[in-house]
Parts: structure tokens; sequence; C-alpha cells
């Protein structure tokens, strides 16, 4: 009888225990975990009502341990696409968890799945006084890197070779374009851009970013990225966008609590004449987007475009609507009045469409060269320098000419956020701490230049970039000889791998027993 007593009462206590579960209101799946936020900031909300791509390629960001072996059916050779890379962004609400996609698709271990509180997933941000503020009121100091030669390659940080016999250069993303056309035609153009892409920047460099604590990357593009009819020719330019690469950045950066800044490194017909830009334009006199109205107007609708697509996409975290905008003078790149008013077209083609996102301006260099906001109204606004201080190995040079950069540019009063959209303090690491706390003391946003390097590094140390993929001579892209096969294949050897980041310490010269990288010192720093 007692044995059955007890039998009734056990029966009876767990009837009513599933009840009260079973009434029990649920908790978002978004709030059951904590996990610290990159660089110590409350990361800003996961919510985007963009829906996915509809260009037509279908990007996802690689596994470095599986891409140099995928094939796809056709005869590009490009990895496989069945990883999707959250095209479809609006997958994503605010109620969902954010993090790495391949942990989404473990079932051994989903109760120990860290998810991202919403309180600390990325959110609109505004530009508020001189702060970044989301959605909740939080400051949040954007803290990263430029993810540089990834769209616009650049021969001395990637790939492939500028030097040829007979004096010939290829040094700028126009003439790779136009040397791949001649020899591979459209379609295998298009599939070596998208295969070099895929293999540039994988996941594993997604996972190093996170682990390093930044919560932003500048994304720098041109209008070749989005609109290659314009190289096919011009009088298809601005007909036939495609942001599909650009998007899929942006929602997988996401996935791993990172912002994203749209950086227009190259207007139609270039806006400076750098390689950079993705036209080199030897003599300065020649360069003439300013004075050019169909130029002008083409990168006035690309922003246009820009912000139609993205308008409701709280990844991005600002549009920095004009790299270095100033043609190379013999006394030296300037930003005038002339720079202002074109400025001040693109900021209001955007914000007829888009008045919640932050637009970033920049100056050919110093403090002095833009313009008090007030003059053309401008509001939800930043602005933005860049610092390189000559390819110095002297902590002192370095220190000294940060600290008056940012004095400069603070003693203006602009009322709005700072910008160090590209600086590097090369081979000292006494330099990197000292302007990484500068930066953090004075409130300034940053970015380095860059995060990876895919060519020799010469000086043995991480000055200019935090991944080094070590590339001889012989093991780059021959662009005019290598077959469309081997350089495909070549494409494969970029890809980054974990121990890429620890290969070369940054010399401390006081101190020999100093042996942290790039990558240690950002961490150091950012991870708090």
């Amino acid at each position: 009888m007692k044995r059955l007593t007890n039998c009734v009462t056990v029966l009876l206590l767990a009837f009513i225990f599933c009840f009260a579960c079973f009434g029990c209101e649920q908790e978002p799946l978004a709030d059951s975990h904590e996990i610290s936020s990159p660089g110590g900031e409350i990361i800003p909300s996961a919510s985007n009502d963009e829906s996915s791509s509809s260009d037509g390629a279908s990007y996802s960001f690689v596994d470095s341990t599986s891409a140099s072996g995928a094939q796809s059916d056709s005869e590009s050779g490009l990895a496989s696409q069945e990883d999707s890379g959250s095209g479809d962004s609006s997958q994503l609400s605010d109620d969902e968890p954010v993090f790495p996609e391949e942990e989404q698709t473990r079932s051994d271990d989903v109760i120990d799945l860290p998810t991202v509180p919403l309180r600390r997933q990325l959110t609109q941000l505004t530009a508020v006084g001189e702060n970044f503020v989301n959605e909740y009121g939080d400051k949040v100091l954007l803290r990263g890197v430029n993810a540089g030669g990834l769209c616009v390659p650049e021969s001395w940080m990637n790939i492939f070779r500028k030097d040829y016999a007979d004096n010939v250069e290829i040094r700028d993303q126009m003439t790779l374009n136009k040397v791949f056309l001649e020899r591979f035609g459209v379609e295998k153009t298009k599939a070596l851009w998208e295969e070099y892409k895929r293999t540039y920047w994988t996941k594993e460099d997604f996972e190093i970013c996170k682990e390093m604590g930044i919560n932003v990357i500048r994304l720098p593009f041109s209008y070749m990225d989005v609109d290659f009819d314009a190289v096919l020719d011009m009088d298809n330019a601005g007909k036939n966008y495609d942001f599909s690469f650009i998007e899929n950045f942006v929602d997988t950066a996401a996935k791993y609590g990172i912002y994203t800044v749209l950086d227009l490194h190259g207007a139609y017909g270039s806006q400076n004449g750098q390689n950079h830009s993705g036209q080199y334009i030897a003599d300065p006199a020649d360069i003439d987007f300013y004075s050019n109205d169909r130029k002008k107007q083409l990168t006035v609708d690309l922003w246009k475009a820009v912000a139609t697509r993205f308008k409701d996409n709280v990844y991005v975290a600002a549009f920095d609507i004009l790299n270095e905008p100033a043609e190379r003078l013999a006394s030296g790149q300037q930003t005038t009045e002339k720079h202002w008013a074109f400025f001040n077209e693109i900021y209001q083609a955007i914000r007829e469409i888009d008045k919640k996102h932050v637009i970033i301006f920049e100056s050919c260099w110093s403090a002095s060269q833009l313009p008090a906001p007030s003059k053309y109204g401008w509001t939800n606004c930043a602005y933005s320098m860049h610092e390189y201080t000559g390819t110095s190995s002297s902590y002192e040079q370095n220190t000294t000419k940060m600290t008056s950069t940012v004095n400069s540019w603070k003693a203006k009063k602009y009322n709005v956020p700072l910008f160090m959209g590209e600086f590097t303090c090369y081979f000292v690491a006494r330099s990197w701490d000292y302007c990484l706390d500068l930066f953090e003391a004075n409130n300034i946003s940053f970015c380095s230049w860059s995060y990876k390097r895919t060519f020799s590094n010469a000086a043995g140390a991480s000055g200019w970039n935090i991944v080094l993929v070590q590339r001889t001579e012989e093991e780059r892209v021959d662009a005019l000889n290598d077959s469309y096969e081997t350089i495909i294949a070549k494409f494969q050897t970029q890809i980054t791998k974990a121990g890429d980041k620890d290969l070369y310490p940054v010399p401390n010269d006081v101190d020999e027993t100093d042996k942290r990288t790039l990558f240690d010192i950002f961490k150091q720093h950012l991870v708090k």
C-alpha cells in the first residue's frame, strides 16, 4: 500500500510539473546565454528587412579547410556554392541568435551554442554629436580593419604581378579586366573574379576578425565590382548593378557580430587617378572626374542604388562615399570646395532614399579640408581622416605625427564622430600600443590598413597586415601568360589558414622579449 501511495504521489507531482511548464511563456533563445562583445563594446542588433539578392550570383564564404578542393560543375572551377553564406538577410530577425553559420548546423552540442543577447546584436547606428549611437542609446566605438585588396586588388599587396617584360605594367583593376576579357572572354573573366574573392576572404578570415575582437570591417569596392557592364561598354553603365557579393559579405560579417562600412574606393573614371581607385591615370592633368558631369552622375546614381538596396540593412554601419577624394597634384592632394559640392550631390541623393545611415566624408588629408557640416546642412554624418607617416620604423615619428593629426581634428570641433578610416603604425609594437590607446582616449573609431597581404613581406614584420599568405614572385598570378586553369589554381593558394596571423611578430624597439604579432596587439587592446 505504501508503494502504491508513493507511485501515485510521484505521478501527481509529475503531472503538476508538466502542466506548469506547458503554461509558462518561453524566453526567446537570444536571451538565454551571454557572450563577450567585440572590443568590450555593447554590440549593437540583428534585424534586416532586406530580401535576398536577385542579381544572379550566389556567393558564399568557404571554409579554409575545404575550399581548395571544391569544384563547381562549370569549367570555371569555382568552389562549391552549396553554403549560401546567409544570402537571405531577412532570415535574421530580432528574436534569432547571431552566430557563425557552421555552428548553427551542428546537432551534437546545440545546447552549448553561444547566442547573442538582443541587447548585444547589431542595430542601426546613428551619428549623435561626436558619437556613433545604436538603437538602445549606447555609444559604439567602431574598431576594426580594412578588407583591402578583396574587391580592388593592389599589386603591392595582392597575388597579381605588376611588372612584365618590355616595361609592361598591370597596376590596376581596369587593366586586369582588359587583359582577362581579351584572353578569356566575359563569362570566364566574371568567374575569375568570383573565385578570386571567394578564396581571398573565407570564413577563416571572419573567425580571425571575431577572435581579434573587432566590431567593424571597412569594405573598399569600385564601380567595376557592382557594374561590370560599364567595364565592357561605358554606354551601358548604371543599367545593371550586382550587389550580391557585397550583400553576402555584410550579412556574413553580421553573423560574427561585425558591422560593415561600405567604402566607394573607385568611382567611374577614378576620383583621384590612383591605382587603388581601380584606374591609374599617369598624368594628373588627365583626371577630369570633378569636371565630367557624366562620371559624376554615374557615381551619384550608384550611391542611389546602394542606398535603395541597403536602406533597411542595419548591419551597414555607414556609407563612406568617396575614398581619398582629390586629384594627384604635384603639390600634394587637396580637398577643396569643388569636392565638397560633389559630396553634397551624393549626400542629397542618398538622403532622398535613406535618412537612417551615417554618411562619411573624407579629406585629403587635413582637418581643415572639410567644411563645417552646417555649411551644407549635413546631418547624421561622420568625418574621416587617413594617416600614413611614411614607411618609418621610428616610434617618435609614428606617435608624434598621429598625435598631431588627432589633435588637429579634435580642435576643429565639428561635433561629428571621427573615423580613422586608414592608418598603419608600421614596424614598431610600441607605436601600435600608443596609437590604439590614443584613438580610444579621444573617442575616434578606426580601421587599420589592411587586414591581409598575399605577397612577400620583405620587412619580416606585419606592419601593413595582420594576416600574411606568403607568395614568391613566381607563385603570383601572371595575368598575361598563365592559363585560365593555372590562375584558378593559384587563387586557391591565397586562402587564409589560422597560422597566417602568427607568422611575424612586430618588433618592440625597447623590449626584445616582446614577440607579439599585430593580431596579438589588436586582441590585447580590443578584447576586454
